[in-house]
Parts: C-alpha cells; structure tokens; sequence
C-alpha cells in the first residue's frame, strides 16, 4: 500500500490567478502564485481569513477553474489530465459522510464507484480501518461516532482511494484541541508510513509547524504567497521545543502586517 517518495517536483503552479464575478464587476481571489510540490512532501497553506488558501487548494484539485497561469501535475497540464480524480482526493472540515452507510461502507463507496472487485474492496477497506483505529467501529453509522471518529472515516476514505496526492481543507478545524492534537499525531504516523503528497489548509500557525515539511505563508486578499518556510525540525515535534517556538514567532511576524489588512478590508465593507 506504500507509495515510494521521490525528491521530484509533483505538482507545479505557475503564475495563477484566481478571479470571482461580483455585482460590482470582479473578485481577484488569488494573484501570480508560483509553487512547486516535491512527490511525499508535507506542504501547509497558512494565511489569514480570505486570504485565498482553499482557492488555491481546489484550484490544484481541479474543482475551481483558474482565470490566468497554469499547473502541472508530473509535468502534465491539468487541463488535460483526464483521470485527475484517480491521482488526488479531498478531506474537508466537515466529514461528508453518508449518514445511512456504516463506518465500513463509508470508506468503501469510492472504492465500489470505481469498479473493484468485492474480495479487493473488503481488502483495501479493512487495511485502512484497521490503519486509523475503526476496525472495531466498522458497523457503526456517523451519529454514532465522535466528532474525531468521523474524520478518522474520511481520513480513511481518502487513504483507501490510493491517490498520490490527498487536500486537505482544514480537516481538524472544527474539533477540540486535546482530539485535533492527537489526530495530528496519527496524521504524520500515517504520512510517514504511506509517503502520499498532502497539501493541507490551516489557520493555526502551531499545527503547520507541528505538520509541513514546507509552510507557504500567504498575503491578504489579493492572495499572494508571501513567503516559503522549509521547517527542518525531526518527527515527531516538541512543541515546547526552542526550535519550535523559533519557527512560530518567525511565521506570527510575517502574518502580522497580513491579519491586520485583513481587519481594515472588514471593515471598510461593513
């Protein structure tokens, strides 16, 4: 199940813009971004509100259509990869799960759509529960299950569509802090053990540094990228550590000046 990690470059952007039409003409969301994703790298998008960071994100997954630039994935356009589905997934803030399928049958309906067999969905399923600690869970539905059990499923479900690249759009924002740590935890144990490429959304400046291999700082609306931190710091991470709280007071003094236009520009339109 293992994918093999490489220090080549996965997915490049190059000079994007992202633009919304408004009533008032339009929204320019994202503004000549370049980045470059490296295969099995942990990248962080982290920036204040508005900012443009899930643009970006579903902009790399295919869901939102760039106005200007390009991104290639294995130096292929993605405007001409067909199969993209079959290459990345998304786990969102909220679970999206089925509230009428079990654990087990939550984390096999991507597998089902795509046509396995049943012996080699039960195989892929099972590995993968049994991966995030659900295998005992596996009958239980979604309203039986605590707000960490249900994104263990969809961490689950986006594992077992083995796809060289998982989204992830602030997938602990919504849980307490004791539950969003140990999940972290057991992200980076799965990460290190499957060497997928995650691209991972967050407003907290702890958990990039805790996660990312590489942490892309973004400016205030017009999303720009602001800066590019390489986070060299071994697994797992002392949070207490000198080196830690370095890395968290570097990336507080880049966002500063952002949080604070963000502030001004709300209330220019209140």
């Amino acid at each position: 199940m293992m994918l093999s990690a490489t220090n080549s470059t996965l997915i490049e952007v190059e000079n994007l813009k992202v633009e919304f039409p408004t009533k008032d003409g339009t929204f320019l969301a994202l503004s000549d971004i370049n980045l470059e994703i490296k295969k099995g790298e942990f990248v962080c998008l982290l920036g204040p509100s508005g900012c443009g960071k899930s643009t970006l994100l579903f902009s790399i997954g295919k869901q939102l259509k760039p106005t200007g630039g390009s991104i290639t994935f294995n130096k292929e356009k993605l405007d001409h990869v067909s199969s993209l589905h079959e290459k990345m997934c998304v786990v969102f803030q909220e679970h999206a799960l089925f509230p009428w399928l079990t654990v087990e049958k939550n984390i096999q309906f991507p597998l089902e759509v795509k046509g396995m067999s049943k012996t080699k969905i039960k195989e892929i399923s099972e590995y993968y529960m049994d991966m995030v600690g659900l295998f005992a869970f596996r009958d239980r539905k979604p309203n039986q299950l605590s707000g960490g059990m249900k994104q263990r499923v969809g961490i689950a479900r986006a594992l077992s569509m083995e796809t060289e690249v998982i989204l992830m759009d602030e997938p602990f924002g919504a849980l307490d802090a004791q539950t969003r740590g140990m999940l972290q935890e057991e992200l980076i144990d799965i990460w290190e053990r499957e060497k997928r490429t995650i691209l991972f959304v967050t407003h907290g400046i702890d958990e990039a540094v805790f996660l990312a291999d590489k942490i892309v700082v973004m400016s205030a609306n017009p999303g720009k990228i602001k800066d590019i931190i390489d986070v060299d710091l071994g697994r797992m991470r002392d949070t207490t550590s000198t080196e830690f709280v370095q890395y968290e007071r570097e990336i507080k003094g880049l966002l500063h000046t952002e949080i604070l236009k963000t502030k001004q520009l709300e209330s220019s339109v209140r």
